[in-house]
This record gives C-alpha cells, structure tokens and sequence, in this order.
C-alpha cells in the first residue's frame, strides 16, 4: 500500500509569459526554484510561439508547467491562459526580466493573506545594480492613456512612496493578486491584446474600494532586456495594438462609440503626420493598422 504523502496544494502560482526571451527565462526560473517553501510554489510559464528554442528549457526546469501557444495571441490571453491554469489562490503575475529573491513570494504572499483591504501587493523592483525601477503611474483614464499613446506608450509616473503605501497602477512586473479578484472581473478582457490589461486590473481594483499595496521591503530585481530597433511595420502593429487598448478602455468606461471616436481621432492624427511627411511611411501603415483596428492577437501581419 502506498503510504507517500499527498502533494502539497500550491499556495502561489508564479505565472510568467515570455517571447523570445530564453536566456532572461532561464535565469527567472532558476529564482523562483531557489524559493523558500518551493513544495508550495507552482511555477506556470505561458509561451506565446517563441522561436528562439525556448522549448529546450523544459528539460532543464521538469518542475516547471509549461504552456506553449503556437503564435503570439497576445499578453492579455496568454495572463488568461495562465490564469485559468494556475493551481494556487495567489498569483504572482511576473516578467521574464524579473529576479526574484528566495523569500520574495513567501513574504508578498504572507502580506497579501494578511490584508483583506488589498487584492494585490506589489515589492520595490530594482535594477542590478540597486537603482529603483518600480513603476507607478496614477489611476489610468481615458484621455491619460491616449496621451501616451500619442507619447509614443510613456505614461507619466508618479513617486513611489518611501514607506509602505498605495499604488494606483502598476504593470505586470511583479505584482502579486488574489485569484478569486481575477475570477471576478471574468478575467482579463481579450479586447486588450499587448497592452493595458494592467491599467484595466488596476481601475477594477479601485473600483471595488480594493487597493494596491506597495512594499519597498521586499525586493525584485529587474534586468536590462536586448534594445531592438524594430522595422516600421513592427512599430505599427505595436502602436496600433496600445491604441486599441485605449479605444477598449473608452468603450468600457464611456460607451461604445467612446471606442470609435478615439480610433477616427488616432486615424486622423496618423494621416496629418503621413501627409505632412513626418516619417510618412511608418505613419501610413499606422494609419491602416488604426482604421482596421488591428492588434496583437494571432492574426497580425508582421512576425513580433
């Protein structure tokens, strides 16, 4: 009779989703199995059709799930995939770039389950060499985020507190929320493709008098990715996709012709600057990529 004990349940699933990204994956897994408490630690990674041989890791990590989609469809269903996946109540929503220390998730975890007030914990994320890099925007709105867009996807941040405190926004870098919050807004919306599903979860968690808890104690580092120069056409299938979050983001919160007036008014700032030839022909693929409202979600023209 086999009398071995059951395994434990995951308290935490790390859920990672990465492309073309193996070397900066290898070194997130390699952290997070160094965690404190690993039995109770489920490692999810959601691959959105790398082609840089990132499959060869599932040998090197067989404590690893590793969840391959056959093309990039986008971050927002890849968190989905992960989401709907994932064992453990806790989810720590991470970057490939991420560094985690061994009692990282123990400590974000101990927090979260301790403050009913908070659906998600975010620590102080640094760079190797120790300088600050947490990211924390104000409380997104419909014109802020089209701003950026127009800004090129900068988005103005705001100090971080120097204690512990609240953040308003935050991306997907280490942040560290409540399943059963996730499950309640019915997920991420797939309307986002590439981008703001973070702005959405942080409006959503405002809206539900929930906060945001920074903890500059508990420390990630976050590591340089490769700078890429990317074609104009890969440029404006990127820029098209934020803006299609920004349309998402109006419809949902001013109606549905909120959404389509902010496609015409991206459309139209697109044409002036192709007709005026400022880099006209990265501007008339943008402008296309706006009017059809193409984003990042498997049926993209151009290989990301």
């Amino acid at each position: 009779m086999d009398e071995s004990p059951a395994p434990l349940t995951p308290r935490v699933t790390a859920l990672v989703t990465v492309l073309n990204q193996k070397d900066e994956l290898r070194r997130c897994l390699k952290a997070l199995e160094a965690s404190t408490n690993r039995e109770t630690l489920e490692i999810l990674v959601v691959d959105r059709g790398s082609r840089d041989g990132s499959a060869e890791l599932d040998s090197e990590f067989p404590g690893v799930t590793f969840l391959r989609m056959p093309r990039n469809f986008g971050r927002t269903k890849a968190w989905n995939i992960g989401v709907r996946t994932a064992a453990g109540e806790l989810l720590l929503l991470l970057s490939p770039l991420a560094e985690v220390q061994p009692d990282t998730v123990a400590r974000l975890a101990a927090r979260l389950e301790s403050d009913d007030s908070a659906a998600a914990v975010s620590p102080q994320i640094l760079t190797p060499a120790g300088e600050p890099v947490t990211r924390s925007y104000p409380l997104p709105t419909t014109s802020l985020l089209y701003q950026a867009w127009k800004n090129g996807g900068e988005i103005p941040t705001l100090a971080l507190p120097e204690t512990e405190g609240t953040l308003d926004w935050t991306p997907f870098e280490a942040l560290m929320v409540r399943k059963y919050f996730v499950r309640g807004i019915n997920f991420f919306d797939e309307r986002y493709g590439d981008s703001l599903a973070d702005a959405e979860l942080s409006f959503q968690i405002r809206r539900a008098g929930k906060k945001i808890v920074y903890l500059p104690d508990i420390r990630v580092l976050l590591h340089q990715g490769p700078k890429l120069v990317a074609p104009p056409a890969v440029r404006a299938i990127l820029s098209a996709d934020f803006l299609s979050g920004v349309a998402t983001f109006a419809a949902k919160r001013s109606g549905f012709f909120a959404g389509i007036g902010c496609r015409l008014r991206a459309a139209g700032a697109c044409l002036g600057a192709a007709l005026t030839f400022r880099d006209s022909g990265y501007n008339l693929k943008l402008f296309f990529a706006v009017i059809s409202g193409q984003k990042i979600d498997g049926f993209q023209s151009v290989a990301l």
